[in-house]
C-alpha cells in the first residue's frame, strides 16, 4: 500500500463535545460540525484524494498547524486529543474506509502564526 499525505488548509478545531449531541439516546452531529465535515469531504473529493486500501492495518499521523498562543503570551487551552475523533471520522468517511483499521495514531501541534490546517499522513502500520 502506498502511503498518502495531504494538507487540509483550514482550521479543524472542533472537539467531540462541540461536534456531537445526544437526543433521546441517539447521537447527532451539530450544525457547525456538519459544515466542517462537508468542507473536509469536498476537499477530499475535489482533490481526488484516495488510498489503495485492502483491509491493512493503518498508521495515521495528524499535525495540527495553527497559533497555539494567546496574544498575552500564555498557551491557549486547546487540546488536540479532543479533536481527533471528529476529524478521523470525517477524513475516513471521505476516503470511504472504516476507521477500525487504525492501529497506530499520532498527533502533534505545530506552531504557526500564519497557517491554519492539518497535515494528514496515512500509511500501512508496520508494527506487530
Amino acid at each position: 500500500m502506498n502511503p498518502i499525505a495531504f494538507f487540509l488548509p483550514f482550521r479543524c478545531g472542533i472537539t467531540v463535545n462541540q461536534a456531537y449531541m445526544r437526543i433521546n439516546g441517539k447521537t447527532w452531529l451539530k450544525q457547525d460540525a456538519r459544515d466542517i465535515r462537508a468542507q473536509i469531504l469536498c476537499y477530499i473529493k475535489d482533490n481526488e484524494i484516495k488510498i489503495d486500501h485492502d483491509e491493512e492495518k493503518l498508521h495515521v499521523s495528524l499535525s495540527f498547524e495553527e497559533d497555539w498562543w494567546y496574544k498575552n503570551g500564555n498557551m491557549a487551552k486547546s487540546d488536540i486529543d479532543n479533536r481527533l475523533k471528529f476529524l478521523i471520522d470525517s477524513i475516513f468517511t471521505g476516503l470511504e474506509i472504516d476507521d477500525k483499521f487504525i492501529w497506530k495514531l499520532e498527533a502533534e501541534k505545530l506552531q504557526s502564526e500564519t497557517v491554519e490546517g492539518v497535515h494528514v499522513v496515512i500509511g500501512e502500520y508496520d508494527g506487530v
